[in-house]
C-alpha cells in the first residue's frame, strides 16, 4: 500500500483501540522503538512512515535504532558494545515492532527475544515467504514468542498495510492497557479483553458479533469470553441480534477519563456509521426499543 494510502487510512478510520486511551496521550505517552533494516531511500523507509503514524494517530514517542543518542556521529564513541545499548532502550520502552530482513534485526530479535522483560513487548513482521521455513530464526528467536506477537506480510516492497496497522493498534492498546488497568474499569476480576469489548460496544452499537470480530481480531475465544461475562453483569444486552449497551454510559463502572474517550469514539464512529442506510434502520428500531426501558433511558 503507497504512503499516501496508509496515511490517509490511519487518518480516516473512525475508531482505532489505542482511542480508548487518548486521556493518556499527554500524560503518559507510550516510548516505542521501531526496528529494521535501514534502506539506502530513507523515503522507503517504513518504520519512518510508522513513527508519523504513531506520533498524530496513535499518541506515541516513537524512535528508531539511528535516533538513540549514543549512536549519534555528534556523540564520541562509547565504549560499550551496540547491542547492549539496545537492549537497555528496548527494557526502558513499552514497545519494540521488529521488521525483520537484515542480519542486524535477526541480531536484536535474538537478544530481545532472550531477554525476559523484552520478550512480552514484542511485535514482530516477517516476510510470509519464510513463515514456514527450517531456519536458525524461525526455530529460535520467534519460536520464544506467542503466536500474536508475529505477523507476515506478503508484499516486501510495500509493508505497511490494514493488516499491519491493525496489529500495531492492537499491540499498542494492550501496551497502555498495562500501564495503568485499574484506572479503566471496576468490573471485577475485569480484562484487556472486557475492557476492550465494553469500549467497542458502547462506541459501534447496535453491532453484530460479526462487525465486532472485526474491529477485535484477537483469539475468537476471548471475545465470546468477553461478551458473556458483560452480559451476565448487567453491562451489555443483546437485542435484534445485536450488541447495545444495558445502561448509559454515565452509569457504566469505569473511570471519568476512559468514559470520555469512549463518548468522543461514539461521535466519530457516529459520523461515519450513519451514512450507511442498513445502519440507520437499525440504529433506530434498537433506539426504539430500549428508550425508557429499565435504566437505559437515553441514547
Amino acid at each position: 500500500m503507497a504512503s499516501e494510502q496508509i496515511l490517509h487510512l490511519a487518518r480516516a478510520t473512525p475508531v482505532f483501540l489505542t482511542d480508548f486511551f487518548q486521556h493518556r496521550f499527554r500524560s503518559t505517552p507510550l516510548r516505542v522503538f521501531l526496528c529494521g533494516q535501514q534502506p539506502n531511500n530513507r523515503h522507503s523507509d517504513d518504520r519512518i512512515l510508522l513513527k508519523r503514524i504513531m506520533s498524530e494517530r496513535f499518541g506515541c514517542n516513537a524512535f528508531l535504532g539511528e535516533d538513540i543518542p549514543e549512536f549519534s556521529a555528534a556523540k564520541p564513541r562509547v565504549s560499550k558494545d551496540h547491542l547492549s545499548i539496545e537492549v537497555e532502550w528496548a527494557e526502558r520502552s513499552d514497545l519494540i515492532v521488529m521488521f525483520l530482513g537484515s542480519a542486524g534485526t535477526i541480531s536484536e530479535i535474538t537478544a530481545f527475544a532472550m531477554t525476559q522483560s523484552i520478550n512480552p513487548k514484542l511485535l514482530v513482521f516477517n516476510d510470509e515467504r519464510y513463515r514456514s521455513a527450517s531456519s536458525f530464526l524461525t526455530q529460535g528467536p520467534l519460536r520464544l514468542l506467542q503466536p500474536t506477537q508475529k505477523h507476515y506480510y506478503a508484499n516486501a516492497d510495500s509493508i505497511l498495510d490494514v493488516e499491519v496497522l491493525r496489529a500495531v493498534d492492537i499491540a499498542l492498546s494492550q501496551a497502555w492497557y498495562r500501564k495503568k488497568p485499574e484506572s479503566l474499569t471496576t468490573i471485577r476480576e475485569a480484562n484487556y479483553y472486557d475492557a476492550m469489548t465494553l469500549a467497542n460496544v458502547c462506541a459501534l452499537y447496535p453491532v453484530r458479533y460479526g462487525e465486532l470480530r472485526e474491529h477485535l481480531p484477537w483469539p475468537e475465544r476471548r471475545l465470546l469470553s468477553a461478551l458473556k461475562k458483560l452480559v451476565a453483569n448487567g453491562l451489555l444486552a443483546k437485542v435484534n441480534n445485536t450488541y447495545v449497551p444495558a445502561m448509559p454510559l454515565s452509569e457504566q463502572p469505569i473511570g471519568m477519563s476512559f468514559r470520555t474517550t469512549i463518548a468522543r469514539a461514539r461521535a466519530r464512529a457516529m459520523s461515519s456509521l450513519l451514512q450507511d442506510e442498513q445502519f440507520r434502520e437499525r440504529y433506530s428500531r434498537i433506539q426504539n426499543k430500549l428508550r425508557g426501558v429499565g435504566r437505559f433511558r437515553t441514547a
